[in-house]
């Protein structure tokens, strides 16, 4: 049998697919929307996550980062299962630095990500990358902008 996991997951992926253009042509009930979508099979809501610098789907296809502005006063880099449940904030920064450009790590363990600011592109350490858990806990810088290892 089946579990109601596999069954969302496998909906997602096929969402996916078919919202990042997987090669449907849109119709009047479905117009082409990039992004990771998630669809609540008991109210049927479709929240749709875009891809690229503010969204990435864990490896296992359950949950995915986002990281967001929700307010020009803080940013925040947070994990949350696809229908929205277990959220939790792993990185909570002050605007204008901002976490950004989240990607998984194969094993789903941990997160990378960029953080970025207003500084002048070149300059060493305006936007480091860091590491965190995707459970929770301190982040930890893995390099710089200017190619060397913290």
């Amino acid at each position: 049998m089946i579990g109601r996991a596999a069954i969302a997951g496998s909906l997602a992926v096929w969402a996916l697919l078919l919202a990042g253009g997987g090669g449907a042509a849109p119709t009047a009930q479905a117009r082409a929307r990039p992004g990771i979508v998630s669809l609540d099979l008991r109210t049927h809501q479709q929240r749709v996550f875009p891809l690229g610098d503010l969204a990435a789907l864990s490896p296992e296809g359950r949950r995915v980062a986002i990281a967001e502005n929700p307010d020009n006063r803080e940013c925040l880099l947070h994990v949350h299962r696809l229908d929205g449940s277990h959220d939790h904030v792993l990185v909570r920064t002050a605007f204008p630095l901002c976490p950004g450009d989240p990607r998984w790590s194969p094993d789903g363990r941990t997160i990378a990500y960029s953080l970025f600011t207003k500084c002048n592109p070149g300059v060493p350490g305006c936007h480091p990358v860091q590491l965190c858990r995707s459970e929770g806990g301190p982040p930890r810088l893995l390099s710089n902008d200017a190619g060397t290892a913290a």
